[in-house]
């Protein structure tokens, strides 16, 4: 083999490994590129899921100031609430005792009657004296007004006077149970707010 034919040969290996090395440069190349997209959709996924976690943040922050102002408002509704039950409770255990009507108090005052001077009219003791008694003294006295006694309705029902027109018991029961529903109904609410937090 003369040097011609060699250098024919070094001419052919290098240009089989200069084509070798055009082809994984080229194959490093799209696989660069595939990468580059793959960075690039990367980058916007994380863009939009930084923006979807801000604007959850911002719903659950609005959803967290909306929630306590509704609790405040409950826990006064319910402080008003049982005040109002507290207030019911002890006026239905206390009932107002209804005045009793003043009595005109009877005079037991006995009235002297008008002295007659006609009878005294002789100083001397003789048969013409008269003894007699006075004249308004043989008219029978005044009938003593009848004593009221008011406590003698206490078992007999029909005998007992009739109650006001306008005088109508608090239906105390009715509205102890409305306000026990109303306090059920904001309790559970605020339960049902508390494990939504």
């Amino acid at each position: 083999m003369d040097v011609q034919e060699m250098l024919e040969m070094v001419q052919v290996n290098h240009q089989a490994a200069l084509d070798a090395l055009a082809a994984q440069v080229e194959t490093l190349r799209e696989t660069v590129q595939l990468q580059q997209l793959e960075l690039q959709q990367q980058r916007e996924a994380h863009e939009q899921a930084v923006a979807t976690l801000e604007n959850d943040a911002t719903n659950l922050r609005q959803l967290l100031q909306q929630t306590q102002a509704e609790n405040q408002e409950l826990s006064a509704t319910v402080h008003l609430l049982n005040d109002e039950l507290n207030v019911k409770s002890t006026a239905k255990r206390l009932p107002p005792t209804p005045s009793e009507p003043e009595t005109p108090v009877p005079s037991y005052e006995r009235e002297v009657p008008a002295y007659d001077n006609s009878a005294a009219s002789h100083t001397s003791m003789d048969t013409s004296m008269d003894f007699s008694y006075p004249a308004l003294w043989d008219q029978p006295q005044e009938t003593m007004a009848p004593l009221h006694v008011y406590n003698m309705y206490q078992n007999d029902r029909s005998a007992r006077p009739p109650k006001l027109a306008g005088f109508k018991e608090p239906p105390a029961h009715d509205s102890n149970s409305r306000l026990e529903h109303e306090l059920r109904r904001l309790r559970e609410k605020l339960g049902a707010c508390s494990t939504a937090l």
